[in-house]
This record gives structure tokens, C-alpha cells and sequence, in this order.
């Protein structure tokens, strides 16, 4: 078989999955949002280490304000599959969201009024822990939410879409933290 048509009838095959997912408009919602979540969890992990740099001087507090994410993720991971099999999904995300958007705007509240400064630092740990400990809730939620949208049929198209550009997002983001840093 020419590899041509098999890349042709592969493309056709993608691109009407695509159409027949974004049909759905609750789906493209959830692709949207998770898209903005993941680029802007990422933009501020970035602009956190560059502000605790500045401030501090210290690669330590820059890799410390970092890790206390990541634990708050890593831990409440354990329990979000849980809290999304529990609770309903669509609140749970709509409510880390929320709250993930409420913290932000604190912690920019914070720095811009200079609250935040080499000796206040510390109070960006436990701001970053709570929006680790939220991704921890947000990230099986947004995943399982993807059944409730699209049904089984189309669930394996979804999830692979979904988690695709959510990956994207994740990976040019901090090229636009750097620009909007630069900026």
C-alpha cells in the first residue's frame, strides 16, 4: 500500500474525529479551559522562580517555592481520583479553577503592592502548595469529566486529544512566560 494514501485516509480519519468531538460543545469547553489551566500553571511556575531569584538571590528558595507544587500535586493525586468518583466532576473543576484563579490574583495582589519581599517570601509556600494540592484535584477530575462529556464511544479520541494539547499548552507556555517576563 502507498504510504501517501495510508497518510491521506490517517489524516481524513483524525480530522473527522476532530470535527465530530467538537461538535460536542461542553468537550470544546473542557479543551479550552485546560488549555488556559495548564499554560497558566506553567507561566507562573515560571515567573514564581524568576520573582523568588530576584528577590532572594537563592537557587534554593527558587527550587523550594517550586517543589512545594509539585508535592501539593503529587500528594492530593492520590485522593483526587477519589474526590472526582465522589463529588461531581463539573463542580470540582469549575470550584479548583475558581480557586486556582483566586490565589493567583492574591499572590499578584501580594508582590505588587511589595508584601511579598526578600524577608516575606516564605508566604509563597504555602500559596504554592494550595495550587499544587488544587492541580492534585483538578488533574483526575478534568480526565474522568472527559467521559461524562463525550460517552465511551468517543472516550479514547477525547482523552488523546485532550491530553495532547494540554501538553502543548504545557510545553509553549513558559516560551510565553518568557516573552511576557522579556516584555
Amino acid at each position: 500500500m502507498n504510504i501517501t494514501k495510508i497518510l491521506s485516509s490517517n489524516t481524513q480519519y483524525f480530522i473527522d474525529n476532530l470535527y465530530e468531538l467538537f461538535s460536542i460543545n461542553d468537550y470544546k469547553y473542557l479543551v479550552v479551559a485546560n488549555i488556559t489551566m495548564f499554560a497558566g500553571y506553567q507561566i507562573r511556575v515560571m515567573a514564581l522562580a524568576w520573582i523568588v531569584l530576584d528577590l532572594t538571590k537563592s537557587e534554593t528558595s527558587m527550587g523550594l517555592i517550586n517543589s512545594i507544587s509539585g508535592i501539593g500535586v503529587i500528594g492530593m493525586s492520590l485522593f483526587g481520583g477519589a474526590f472526582s468518583d465522589r463529588f461531581e466532576r463539573w463542580k470540582l473543576l469549575w470550584i479548583t479553577k475558581l480557586l486556582v484563579a483566586i490565589i493567583s490574583i492574591i499572590t499578584g495582589i501580594l508582590l505588587s503592592m511589595n508584601i511579598i519581599n526578600e524577608n516575606t517570601v516564605w508566604i509563597l509556600i504555602p500559596l504554592s502548595l494550595m495550587i499544587g494540592i488544587l492541580f492534585g484535584i483538578h488533574n483526575p477530575s478534568s480526565q474522568t469529566f472527559v467521559v461524562d462529556v463525550v460517552g465511551k464511544e468517543k472516550l479514547v479520541q477525547a482523552v488523546s486529544f485532550n491530553t495532547s494539547a494540554s501538553t502543548i499548552a504545557q510545553i509553549a507556555a513558559p516560551s510565553l512566560g518568557g516573552i511576557l517576563i522579556w516584555l
